[in-house]
């Protein structure tokens, strides 16, 4: 599968938004690191569109994206704290 990835805005250092795109699913994704009294605050916000999935699914799969997305933030915090 072919996934077409663009850099939609940048504003260094603070914030990073993408668009990646293949077969199935559109993700508009935005980066964000802001400071806060306890170090450097890190967000991801995703959002994503389904392009041929049937509309009955649609519910099923979002909750797989965000349990994804979410493993992948928990992974990327361990790696930060060793």
């Amino acid at each position: 599968m072919e996934l077409t990835l663009q850099q939609v805005d940048v504003q260094p250092p603070s914030r990073l938004t993408l668009r990646e795109e293949d077969e199935a699913s559109i993700f508009h994704i935005e980066y964000r690191l802001e400071w806060s009294e306890t170090g450097t605050r890190f967000t991801q916000i995703s959002e994503f569109e389904w392009k041929k999935l049937p509309r009955m699914l649609h519910g099923t799969f979002a909750r797989g994206v965000r349990r994804d997305v979410r493993g992948q933030l928990q992974a990327m915090k361990q790696l930060l704290e060793r």
